[in-house]
């Protein structure tokens, strides 16, 4: 009878768990899969399974890094480990003289991963498993890969499948919203197709990587920025490079948050599988604020991390919920005159506060606190607070924070009802002057044409 392999893959994009789960699929057809989004719930897997046959594992990831995950491991098993990155072995002392140990590069290869797999566990195919027939595929990335190059099946009970959709269906992000109320999280593939289907997913692997982190579980507001940014991404130049970019920053910017107690609150928002509301805001300034900035040929590195921390940090001194009901807070703020109640007075001076935060933090790069002092600023001088600086006393990096945030709430409170040429027609005037209008015009040339 064939060994039942268990292995353990760890990365903290989902989409690539599910290319790699589907590259075993192909040559270890009856193997037990584990899945883990970082190093704390892989080092939990290996505690419940030391029996585990192999483990392929990302190394920058939160809540503990590939390094550690292959300690932890090696105090259990001498079983092979694989180390699936783009940084090379070299770069990290850990792996010196590692014994069972290998290098998969980033992105992967589908031959490489095989070769890797069947080497160490020397797998053959037993016959009387093709009686599989079917193999499941996450909504997810059904929706990242966008057109399937083969119909796809709902799975009605053990042995029935009632195919719904034909070969080259496109699945957005409504149909996958519906799905989801149905409480369906995955549909099915016939194995025949399983050939052709790796092949399309190796070929789409940089463009699924590269996009947005957007939580996979919620929709609702992922909907309308996903939307958005499928709408408008010649025009904002958000090129695999930029988003590559982005992605990289804010999972440093996590891995260091990770280790000060201080921003629990923001981990904690980040990786709430209820409600994407934080992640989603966050990334779209990131994204936006990013690609401006090298519009504008402000694209040192430096920069674009101090832009995702100011992202990511702008508003650490609210609540969790204060950060949820800012739209309600700023409308209740405009509305008010002196003397505020004590919450809008919180809220009014929330920048102040959070500004000093990063100013007292070491690991902070220079900039970020004078970008959230003012990111609550308007380019009018007047509607802004908690200072009420027009545009000739705010930093270069704080306009382009300012103009990002301004379209990323925008797009969130129209949930994609309103386009790009929508908010630039309702903001023309308002950014007009200095340097708020060598911001917006850089925001408006299309890349391709420049």
């Amino acid at each position: 009878m064939q060994k039942k392999y268990k292995l353990l893959i760890v990365d903290d994009f989902e989409d690539i768990l599910e290319i790699l789960s589907f590259y075993i699929e192909d040559i270890l057809r009856s193997a037990q899969v584990f899945k883990a989004q970082n190093g704390t719930e892989a080092k939990a897997v290996i505690d419940a399974h030391p029996d585990l046959d192999l483990i392929i594992c990302d190394y920058n990831m939160p809540q503990g890094n590939g390094g550690e995950v292959f300690a932890h491991f090696r105090l259990k098993s001498d079983k092979p480990f694989v180390v699936h990155s783009s940084d090379s072995l070299d770069m990290h002392p850990e792996f010196k003289d590692g014994k069972n140990l290998e290098h998969l590069p980033k992105p992967v290869q589908v031959s490489t991963f095989n070769e890797i797999v069947t080497r160490y566990l020397k797998e053959i195919p037993d016959p009387s498993l093709d009686e599989i027939s079917f193999v499941a595929v996450a909504l997810p990335l059904l929706h990242r890969i966008r057109k399937s190059p083969a119909p796809m099946y709902i799975k009605l009970g053990d042995d029935h499948f009632v195919r719904t959709t034909h070969e080259g269906h496109v699945f957005d992000l409504e149909e996958i919203q519906k799905y989801q109320n149905r409480k369906i999280s995955r549909l099915y593939l016939e194995r025949t197709f399983f050939p052709e289907f790796i092949q399309h997913l190796e070929s789409q692997f940089s463009t699924i990587i590269n996009q947005p982190i957007l939580d996979s579980e919620s929709y609702s507001l992922a909907r309308a920025s996903l939307n958005f940014l499928e709408q408008a991404r010649d025009q904002l130049g958000l090129t695999p490079e930029i988003q590559s970019l982005t992605n990289k920053n804010i999972n440093m910017v996590l891995g260091i948050l990770e280790n000060n107690p201080n921003f629990a609150s923001i981990i904690q928002d980040w990786n709430s599988s209820e409600d994407s509301f934080f992640a989603d805001r966050s990334t779209l300034i990131a994204l936006i604020a990013t690609s401006v900035s090298t519009k504008l040929k402000w694209s040192s590195e430096l920069t674009a991390q101090k832009l995702v921390f100011a992202s990511m940090l702008h508003d650490i001194s609210l609540s969790p919920t204060e950060r949820k009901n800012q739209p309600q807070l700023m409308a209740d703020l405009k509305k008010s005159k002196p003397p505020y109640s004590d919450e809008l007075k919180h809220y009014r001076n929330h920048s102040v506060v959070s500004a000093e935060l990063m100013r007292k933090w070491p690991l902070c790069p220079p900039d970020v606190d004078i970008i959230i002092l003012q990111h609550h600023e308007s380019a009018d001088g007047v509607s802004g607070f908690p200072m009420k600086l027009d545009h000739t006393r705010l930093s270069p990096l704080s306009t382009v924070f300012i103009l990002s945030l301004d379209l990323a709430e925008y797009v969130i409170a129209h949930a994609g009802k309103k386009k790009i040429e929508d908010w630039i027609q309702e903001r023309r005037e308002l950014y007009s002057h200095g340097e708020f209008k060598k911001v917006f015009n850089a925001l408006l040339t299309n890349p391709q044409n420049s």
